[in-house]
């Protein structure tokens, strides 16, 4: 009797050890910065790559590309960067941060986008000038790539100056849209990202800024150099420019085809 209770006691701590080790088993996880305009489409990819890869996590942070890019040359714990430009990983690599120079896994536009609540039928940028137009919002040029770009083609149309006024700034492009979305503005230069996805795609109307005003807006993504489980961030990097995440973006206003 005494015998078997001792090799019951001894399974017993033995099935215990075993799920104790297994639960110290750090979970894989690959840690994201992303851009604010990808928030419309990036889940769905982190999604699809939880289908394929069921061991990693994917915790994703949003803000604008520039301030990511400040963090990131001073060392905050991320494992990829996911920018609206080529310009911030491109630093970044080119300053030692990354393990390796940055892919191009999307590619953005810009559009008018206004609420339907407003009544305007904003069908260009000279549209904006129109008096019931007080506030036009656009994410900030100085550190978010779609502000950048809406400035620019602002600029090119010759209408910089005479708007200025009128713009208000968000941190972000998402901010800029909940700007446009809640009244804060009448009118937004925004991502198409945003114009297309819910609940943007259900309450407003939108006109494409021909891309010839402004610079190509093509997303770049790096590796950080300190990377905690750089293999799991490679199996994302290669999940992000293969055949289903980029159906995605293409979906998202996102396709590197179409600029």
């Amino acid at each position: 009797m005494f015998r078997l209770t001792l090799i019951l006691v001894a399974a017993l701590c033995a099935v215990a050890c075993s799920r104790k080790s297994e639960s110290d088993v750090p979970a894989r996880t690959v840690r994201i910065a992303a851009a604010a305009s990808l928030k419309p489409v990036l889940p769905e990819v982190s999604a699809a790559f939880a289908g394929a890869y069921p061991d990693i996590n994917v915790e994703i942070t949003y803000g604008a590309s520039g301030n990511f890019h400040a963090q990131l040359a001073n060392g905050a714990p991320f494992d990829v960067f996911l920018s609206a430009d080529t310009m911030y990983p491109q630093r970044l690599w080119e300053a030692g941060r990354t393990q390796g120079p940055p892919r191009e896994y999307a590619a953005g536009r810009v559009v008018l986008w206004t609420h339907r609540s407003t009544g305007l039928k904003l069908d260009s940028l000279a549209a904006l000038s129109d008096e019931r137009v007080l506030r036009i919002a656009i994410a900030n040029p100085r550190h978010a790539p779609y502000g950048k770009a809406a400035e620019t083609a602002l600029r090119n149309a010759g209408l910089l100056e005479a708007l200025r006024g009128k713009l208000v700034v968000g941190e972000s492009a998402e901010q800029a849209a909940t700007f446009v979305r809640t009244g804060a503005a009448e009118a937004g230069l925004l991502p198409q990202s945003q114009a297309v996805a819910v609940p943007m795609v259900d309450e407003g109307t939108w006109m494409e800024v021909p891309v010839s005003m402004y610079e190509p807006i093509r997303h770049g993504a790096v590796i950080v150099k300190d990377a905690a489980d750089p293999a799991s961030a490679e199996l994302f990097m290669q999940f992000l420019v293969g055949t289903e995440a980029q159906s995605i973006f293409t979906r998202g206003g996102l396709g590197r085809g179409g600029d």
